[in-house]
């Protein structure tokens, strides 16, 4: 199954010949690490970086819990949640998945990897440096892991920032088994 990167100017494809919770990808784990790679570049981006301080522009600068709360909030609130094409995995910018209003070319729409993508490449972009992607599975019968999200260390202490299934930060629903991936 082919794995489509939809980017701002161009197409890329990927092709691999197992397919698991990512489409094109052999498992969860290394959509984390494609997700993680991806967040290296766009946390460089000037217009993300502004978008987003101007999120968390009237927050204490030192209240590092309560910026990430702020842009939880800001992706719960502005971006929907919708499934990938039927069986294409689908990785978007963060500028496809960030609303109109914010981005010529934004949908305001995207299923837990492109919310995650557009979390962390924010939160890198304010000079948040440890952050993880956790993936996991709900059922031990599960084989392949079935959702990703953020987490964020602060203070010594992990913090799931999950905007899917998510009820603020801190909160996270109960799993079987997951993998924490480093971004």
């Amino acid at each position: 199954m082919p794995l489509y990167l939809t980017e701002d100017k161009r197409n890329r494809k990927y092709k691999k010949t197992k397919f698991g919770l990512s489409g094109g990808f052999d498992s969860g784990v290394e959509t984390a690490r494609f997700i993680s790679k991806l967040s290296q570049e766009y946390k460089t981006d000037p217009k993300l970086r502004s978008l987003t301080v101007s999120i968390i522009r009237n927050i204490n600068p030192k209240d590092y819990l309560g910026q990430v709360n702020a842009l939880y909030k800001f992706v719960k609130n502005n971006v929907r949640f919708v499934r990938d094409i039927a069986g294409v995995e689908t990785l978007q910018s963060p500028w496809v998945t960030l609303p109109e209003q914010y981005s010529n070319k934004g949908i305001g729409a995207g299923d837990c990897d492109d919310q995650s993508l557009l979390l962390v490449s924010m939160l890198q972009s304010v000079g948040f440096r440890d952050l993880k992607l956790r993936v996991v599975n709900y059922l031990p019968t599960d084989m392949e892991y079935r959702h990703i999200y953020a987490i964020v260390t602060l203070s010594g202490k992990d913090y799931p920032i999950d905007t899917v299934y998510g009820k603020g930060v801190g909160a996270e629903v109960k799993h079987f088994s997951h993998e924490d991936i480093n971004v």
